[in-house]
């Protein structure tokens, strides 16, 4: 893989330096010119550019197309033939992959930015591409309520053949020496998107824009010529200098409001979210940090509930609920396959009779298909696309109350409630005649207030980290042993099938619920030794 462009910001009327004498024996340079126009599409809202996504058509000499551009992912591109019929319509499978992170709004054209390049390409004796030098200059055209934000610069990008030719690198170095030598060309290190930079100023698109793939590397450096390209982001020193942290219980170091605090946890939720529904969208997991993000937001619309309107509150609590559940019966059937596995594997071979492990298989992955299949079409609904977009107002406008204007100090007592829940639920769970469901529920009141802990991390400071990790450890104990109670479940049901089958008996079965049950003593005693210290 070739290393990411080099980028040079230039004066209009500054002259690419002599590279005559760079080629290798045999090596030329050759010029060639060509341009571009690419339309870029977004909901009203930016919701694609607030999640770090590009939807784009491009028509021109080279790169014909639509491209869809996703956080973390290689671009998606969609080649029409010949180049001067690219469809203009938005094609069906770019539509459905961003149905969610556009929260299911229509797209129109945002920005167009129109490029004429003159590239010069050095080539090898062979006639092998070694290095591009692209000179271009660039237009951006953003559309905004107001009017159109117009742009025009120009810029060299220096790229290195994805060949791996062994003298691609020290010829990039000299040619990118070349350049910073030049004067009315300044390197940049971290030059954005042509998207970002169209929409700088735009009062719908993000402050902040999202890095771009060509980022992804922010932190490596390149030396050319005794220079050196720091890559990095801008302005980051002067942002962590204001970082601060809170110190113990108190005011947040910032003097953030507790509405503050909240707004900042709801956003990260909702990001995850749609993070999620890209993900599961292309089908390469997904499951469980989604979940985690539904998990979040109603741990903080339950214990801070008091700085929310209570009616949107339940409501929103309501969907989220929904969308949980259809999420954990996928992620039911992928924990307890792992389980199953791992607890076969502790059984002598001489004690499993029958095809036990592949029948337990065939089972858990015949109904996480049939799950993910209702997860998938849940996904579609007007029910999740609406879900999404009270996230948005949730994440953008939550409905808060006056007391969301108090000092974030207020947030501990919720913290301080959230966690005497937990006790009271694993008190009674752990005191004789205790049952599971009540262990069940202080699994999950160890979730609520974890989160509850994240939220206000600002104003507990170290007290607040220590609590994320004793809450957590609460949490690793109390699922395995409510994972056993969902296997125990399961261990019976799939027994209770082998009657009547020739190669299949329930003796392993007994096992396996037999193995189970010794973890839940095991697990109660681990429940009480921490209950112990929470109790203190």
């Amino acid at each position: 893989m070739a290393p990411s462009p080099l980028h040079f910001d230039v004066r209009a009327d500054t002259a690419v330096p002599d590279l005559a004498d760079l080629p290798p024996e045999g090596g030329r340079w050759e010029v060639g010119a060509a341009s571009s126009e690419t339309r870029y599409l977004d909901t009203a809202a930016h919701d694609l550019t607030r999640a770090g996504a590009a939807l784009a058509r491009t028509t021109g000499d080279s790169g014909a197309g639509w491209r869809l551009e996703l956080p973390g992912r290689p671009p998606q591109y969609l080649v029409d033939r010949p180049r001067a019929t690219v469809t203009p319509e938005l094609p069906a499978a770019l539509a459905a992959a961003t149905v969610g992170v556009r929260r299911g709004r229509e797209v129109a054209e945002v920005a167009t930015v129109r490029i004429h390049r003159t590239v010069h390409r050095l080539v090898d004796a062979a006639g092998d591409p070694l290095v591009e030098l692209a000179d271009e200059t660039v237009h951006t055209a953003a559309t905004t309520a107001d009017g159109v934000l117009l742009e025009d610069f120009r810029r060299w990008v220096l790229a290195g053949s994805a060949a791996g030719n062994d003298g691609v690198a020290p010829v990039v170095d000299a040619v990118a020496a070349r350049l910073t030598g030049t004067d009315g060309a300044v390197f940049d290190p971290a030059p954005g998107t042509d998207l970002q930079r169209a929409l700088v100023g735009h009062p719908g698109a993000a402050t902040t824009p999202p890095p771009s793939s060509d980022q992804a590397s922010a932190g490596t450096s390149h030396k050319a010529g005794g220079t050196e390209h720091a890559k990095g982001r801008k302005g980051s020193k002067a942002q962590k200098g204001k970082a601060q942290k809170g110190k113990g219980k108190g005011k947040a170091a910032d003097g953030r409001t507790a509405g503050e605090l909240i707004l900042a946890y709801l956003r990260a939720q909702d990001d995850a979210l749609i993070a999620g529904d890209l993900v599961l969208r292309a089908r390469d997991g997904g499951i469980h940090p989604t979940r985690v993000a539904t998990r979040r937001l109603r741990s903080t619309l339950r214990i801070f509930r008091p700085f929310v309107d209570a009616d949107r509150a339940a409501a929103f609590d309501a969907e989220l609920s929904w969308y949980a559940a259809t999420l954990g019966e996928v992620r039911d059937r992928e924990v307890q396959r792992v389980r199953m596995r791992a607890l076969l594997d502790e059984i002598p071979d001489d004690l499993v009779l029958g095809p036990v492990g592949s029948s337990i298989d065939a089972v858990l992955r015949s109904e996480e298909v049939l799950h993910r299949g209702r997860l998938a079409e849940a996904m579609d609904s007007d029910r999740y696309l609406a879900l999404l977009r009270e996230a948005h107002l949730w994440s953008t406008t939550p409905p808060f109350t006056a007391r969301a204007d108090d000092d974030a100090e207020v947030l501990t007592g919720r913290v301080d409630k959230a966690a005497a829940k937990l006790v009271a639920h694993l008190e009674a769970g752990l005191r004789a005649g205790g049952d599971d469901e009540e262990l069940h529920s202080a699994r999950k009141a160890g979730k609520r207030a974890r989160y509850a802990a994240e939220l206000a991390a600002p104003v507990l400071g170290k007290e607040g980290a220590k609590l994320v990790s004793r809450y957590e450890e609460v949490q690793d104990v109390l699922g395995d042993f409510q994972d056993g109670v969902v296997a125990c479940a399961l261990i019976r049901r799939l027994a209770t099938g082998t009657v009547g089958k020739r190669k299949e008996n329930g003796f392993t079965y007994g096992l396996l619920y037999a193995r189970e049950r010794e973890r839940a003593v095991e697990g109660r005693r681990r429940a009480d030794a921490l209950f112990a210290g929470l109790r203190d």
